[in-house]
């Protein structure tokens, strides 16, 4: 914390848990590009603080301003809300995967999919991805599962064609048992 390195929810994270250790009442708040803490106290809002600025209180008009900057000039109430602990933990490991991806370190990229989707089942882009993730570390059965699942679910936006086409390359590479 002194030194200012790491992402803004991770120090966020510590920042609500040493609240609760002290009795305070402090939940986490997703800004688009952006995380920070609301502090609740006698306030009916409570106080939105940016713990990676050094603990600076952002009023009201500067939050909508945040999401406006960062939400193509729209905004959207659902921002200032908390967010649940299980969103607060795939926020954190799609920053890094973002940052693994950055680094093209294909196996950390591969371990946060898989830990996302340990979490939420649901999540059909991670998987897709994971789906890839899998053929390019050479896990082709696994990708075959995972292509199998989205062909089996269907998700909405996707391009199943592109999935059964994936699927079918599978077979193409898969190693002889």
């Amino acid at each position: 914390i002194e030194d200012r390195e790491g992402l803004p929810i991770t120090l966020a994270i510590l920042y609500m848990e040493l609240g609760r250790r002290l009795g305070l009442d402090i939940e986490g708040v997703g800004l688009p590009g952006h995380f920070v803490v609301r502090v609740n106290s006698t306030a009916e809002k409570g106080e939105l603080v940016d713990v990676f600025e050094g603990g600076e209180i952002i009023n009201e008009e500067a939050a909508r301003a945040m999401i406006v900057s960062a939400n193509s000039g729209r905004f959207d109430e659902e921002f200032l809300k908390a967010q649940p602990k299980k969103e607060i933990i795939k926020r954190m490991l799609r920053n890094l995967l973002n940052l693994a991806r950055d680094d093209e370190d294909m196996q950390s990229m591969l371990r946060y999919v898989e830990t996302m989707i340990a979490i939420d089942e649901d999540l059909m882009q991670e998987r897709w991805l994971r789906a890839v993730l899998r053929y390019q570390t050479g896990r082709i059965t696994e990708a075959m599962a995972d292509a199998d699942y989205l062909l089996e679910k269907s998700p909405e936006g996707f391009d199943l064609r592109r999935i059964h086409e994936f699927r079918n390359f599978l077979e193409t590479v898969k190693p002889s048992e």
